[in-house]
């Protein structure tokens, strides 16, 4: 890792040096190794010969008691907030107050050292996962590009996506994700993005950000930590984005209708994806381009713009960019993976949700032949409207045609109800393991099924108790 040193992670951290050597602690002096770092890690079983551990202390496990095992792995120095004692693992120790802000720190300054590599921060209430892989799928076309693994989008998988940066990358694409105010100037200040991807702004996290507008001003915090001569990227669809004249002083461009990045002959192909014509004019420069996209959903049309437009910006041609969208799958995103289990098919979302999100899959859903079939369950922290939000999402499946709702969680008492009142046939199950200790699920052949609601519903367990046998169908 470039500069990587112990000393100028040590310098960069603020952190206390240590030398132990025969179980005795001492100062260190100028004999720290000068050779650079291989990695970075927080999980002691990824250490590496001359990686860098950085213990940190969780609700059952604290890092520092693994430091011993690491150093035995060749790691060339632990960041801990332990102080060492006569008997501490020989090893390198450089001793901090916090570790997870060392953690950021180091992400920090390392980002100074790798400032040749450009930046794209990707931004938004839903649709993060799968616009990052379509930009850098986009930009993989042209440039070798570093993204971040799965959902890695907070205050630790951001700094970790950082510090995964080598000298071979070229561009590297951050999704960035919050929960709170001050969390985007956190991440920004770490990331210091070239180019920033709107994807839009939904009822999300509104326990703590209160409302649509503080949603934006939150993520819109983003805009202090664009470099220079930086550009924000915004979906024009969305109604809270397309409000937004100024981004700091970064760039201000639009995706979608009536935008410089738009769609045109819009062929939906249902849970097949979709093709359009891609339209690219920015008053100087124009382009029209195929796209055949592999995603489902009329909403993925609007990640793929904003992907596109993203890659225009860095030099690959439309036609390029097209290549590197048509390769990305739904299994890439990690979510709606679609599985067939004993003649069902199941489209298993279970990672997260919110209003926008779910109406989202359940136009996917709506677009399948046979009886539609959606297990629903709470979406979380969405402040005082939600049971009205949660009532909004069973009138919506309604409307939309679906055959059946099979719910569980307290919120999701709503969205049966409404279902119900609109005419259609809901079961409700009081949580998760309820609905899987059920025995029996009201499924047949040639049904399709989604599965989605918010991490902390454990959905995933729903498929797993139907692959394994726990939980049957009446096939």
């Amino acid at each position: 890792m470039r500069g990587l040193t112990v000393e100028k992670i040590a310098s960069a951290i603020g952190a206390h040096a240590y030398v132990i050597r025969g179980g005795i602690p001492g100062e260190a002096g100028a004999d720290l190794p000068s050779k650079e770092a291989s990695a970075v890690v927080i999980d002691s079983r990824l250490c590496e010969k001359d990686c860098i551990f950085v213990a940190t202390k969780g609700e059952r496990v604290d890092g520092a008691d693994f430091i011993g095992s690491c150093f035995e792995k060749g790691t060339l120095a632990a960041v801990t907030e332990r102080e060492p004692s006569e008997g501490s693992p020989d090893g390198i120790w450089l001793v901090v107050k916090d570790s997870f802000e060392a953690l950021k720190k180091l992400a920090a300054y390392y980002r100074d050292l790798m400032s040749d590599v450009r930046i794209v921060g990707i931004v938004g209430s839903v649709g993060k996962t799968s616009t990052k892989e379509l930009t850098a799928a986009a930009l993989s076309v042209k440039y070798n590009v570093l993204a971040t693994q799965g959902n890695l989008n907070n205050e630790i998988g951001v700094p970790l996506t950082l510090l995964r940066i080598r000298d071979c990358h070229e561009v590297a694409v951050v999704e960035m994700g919050i929960s709170d105010f001050g969390e985007m100037s956190r991440l920004g200040a770490m990331v210091r993005p070239d180019i920033v991807l709107f994807t839009n702004i939904a009822p999300c996290h509104l326990e703590a950000l209160g409302s649509l507008e503080g949603v934006l001003k939150a993520k819109t915090e983003i805009f202090n930590y664009i470099r220079e001569g930086g550009t924000a990227v915004l979906n024009g669809a969305d109604e809270k984005l397309k409000s937004v004249t100024s981004a700091g002083g970064a760039r201000l461009l639009f995706y979608g209708p009536d935008s410089c990045m738009r769609a045109e002959k819009v062929s939906d192909e249902g849970i097949e994806g979709s093709r359009f014509e891609a339209v690219f004019d920015d008053g100087t420069e124009s382009e029209r381009f195929e796209v055949r996209l592999g995603l489902p959903g009329a909403h993925m049309i609007g990640n793929a713009l904003g992907a596109a437009l993203v890659a225009r910006l860095m030099g690959v041609s439309g036609r390029e960019a097209a290549e590197g969208l048509a390769s990305v799958s739904p299994a890439d995103t990690g979510r709606s993976v679609r599985e067939t289990v004993d003649g069902i098919d199941y489209i298993n979302d279970a990672y997260n949700a919110s209003p926008l999100s779910v109406r989202a899959a359940l136009d996917i859903l709506s677009s399948v032949g046979g009886r539609k079939v959606a297990i629903l369950g709470d979406m979380l922290e969405l402040g005082e409207k939600e049971c009205e939000l949660h009532a909004g999402i069973g009138e919506y499946a309604a409307g939309r045609g679906i055959d059946m709702l099979i719910c569980a969680g307290r919120l999701s008492k709503n969205t049966a109800d409404a279902f119900t009142k609109a005419g259609g046939q809901a079961l409700w199950f009081a949580g998760t393991d309820e609905l899987t200790g059920s025995g029996t699920l009201p499924l047949a052949k040639g049904d399709t099924v989604l599965i989605k609601a918010s991490h902390g519903m454990h959905f995933e367990r729903i498929l797993k108790a139907v692959k394994d046998g726990t939980l049957k169908v009446k096939c």
